[in-house]
């Protein structure tokens, strides 16, 4: 009787394994996947890798970034979820206001959330 168990277990290791060298893995349908919202800190960014449905964060790559241009009461900053620099409003902080050595008013530049004294080093 345990030489029937036998042959059956190897008969059915042998079915099993040729079913696996022909099979050809599915297609996964992602528009019926729901993944889960993704918030990446900073310095890593979401993607979606091959083969796959829901994005995962991954380190930011190498990359060189433009300037961030921004205009009056935004600031640049790497926001979370990005690998760049980009330009957000102000936070809402009292700034303290310089008193210029030269006598001359400070004035807020483009880029800054904060007066400063122009022509002087910061």
């Amino acid at each position: 009787m345990q030489a029937k168990f036998t042959s059956l277990s190897v008969v059915l290791s042998a079915l099993f394994a040729s079913q696996l060298v022909g099979a050809v893995p599915k297609k996964v349908d992602c528009s019926v996947v729901r993944c889960a919202a993704v918030e990446c800190p900073l310095g890593q960014v979401a993607d979606t890798k091959p083969g796959t449905c829901c994005p995962t964060c991954v380190p930011c790559p190498i990359l060189f970034c433009p300037a961030a241009v921004c205009s009056l009461g935004q600031t640049a900053e790497v926001v979370p979820g990005h690998c760049c620099p980009s330009c957000v409003p102000c936070p809402i902080l009292p700034c303290p206001l310089p008193i210029c050595a030269d006598g001359s008013t400070p004035v807020t530049q483009p880029g800054e959330c904060c007066p400063s004294c122009v022509g002087e080093s910061r």
